[in-house]
């Protein structure tokens, strides 16, 4: 069985994947807090992915048509795996878990989890091998999964836990499209530019045979405007081009252990803007998943 392509490391150059993934978390922090946003609003999740990826599918249609030949050679189950890990199904799983659980369980729980999938997937399906780094820092992250999830248990919050799981199958997601994107072959703006043409289909597919509605013209103008700017250009333009670079130059297990940092950015910034609290059973169990995302990332084995 193959196993995930290793990383041609320049170590007397500087690697511009550090500031495309530190942008990632940025524009990361600002997407779960519009989705919670969203969530607040008369917007639907049909409204807010129409906002994602219109403007992305047209931006970097000409990039797809021009890669089309190179697109084509890569296995489907890669493709598919980078269109729904990515793209629209992982969008309608996020969003419809924010509308059950707070920003700071979606933006822990999301990237945070994200490199116990990565590493499961690695270990499950390409035979990576499964160090003692790994083996702590996944056990750390299955703590602060635990803690996280009893937080709901404990008070019957039976809403809340629906979210959690939401975000935990919006991880595994993610996770499939960062080993799909690194076993592409792709280039991060072809990776994006596939996410947001296919995601386009899917959505439209969606709308012909199930239910919908539209509410977008039931907002106020700024809010449109502001959820446009984050979701189309931000997230659709710079953060699929950003997270894409980031695994072609620092890999996919430590990409994913640099987005663990998510949470404390979006966490900070609800606190302010949407007056949500941290519990210190909820940085408890951020302390563990962030803590055991970046020791299971092999970040200091790597360079020590």
């Amino acid at each position: 069985m193959s196993s995930i392509p290793a990383l041609a490391i320049h170590t007397n150059r500087f690697n511009y994947g550090y500031p495309a993934v530190f942008m990632t978390i940025l524009v990361w922090s600002g997407f779960f807090l519009s989705l919670r946003a969203g969530a607040n609003s008369a917007l639907s999740v049909i409204d807010l992915s129409l906002l994602r990826f219109v403007l992305p599918a047209f931006c970097f249609s000409l990039v797809v048509y021009r890669s089309r030949r190179k697109i084509q050679k890569v296995p489907i189950k890669y493709l598919l795996g980078i269109i729904a890990g990515s793209g629209f199904p992982f969008f309608y799983v996020g969003a419809t878990g924010m509308q059950f659980a707070s920003v700071s369980y979606g933006s822990l729980l999301i990237p945070g989890t994200l490199p116990l999938f990565v590493s499961a997937m690695a270990v499950t399906f390409f035979n990576e091998p499964f160090s003692l780094h790994r083996k702590l820092g996944l056990t750390s992250i299955g703590i602060g999964i635990a803690i996280i999830i009893s937080t709901s248990l404990i008070n019957f919050d039976f809403l809340q836990l629906k979210g959690v799981v939401l975000f935990l199958f919006g991880s595994a997601m993610w996770a499939m499209f960062t080993i799909c994107m690194r076993m592409s072959g792709l280039t991060a703006i072809e990776g994006a530019g596939l996410t947001s043409l296919g995601s386009l289909v899917l959505l439209m597919i969606y709308c012909v045979v199930m239910p919908f509605e539209l509410h977008m013209f039931e907002v106020t103008l700024s809010e449109l405007a502001i959820q446009f700017l984050i979701q189309g250009v931000c997230v659709g333009l710079i953060a699929g081009f950003c997270y894409g670079f980031a695994i072609s130059r620092l890999g996919a297990e430590m990409t994913a252990a640099f987005g663990s940092l998510t949470p404390v950015v979006a966490s900070l910034i609800a606190m302010v803007i949407f007056e949500e609290a941290l519990t210190s059973i909820t940085m408890l169990g951020m302390a563990f998943i962030c803590g055991g995302s970046i020791f299971a990332s092999q970040i200091f084995k790597k360079r020590g």
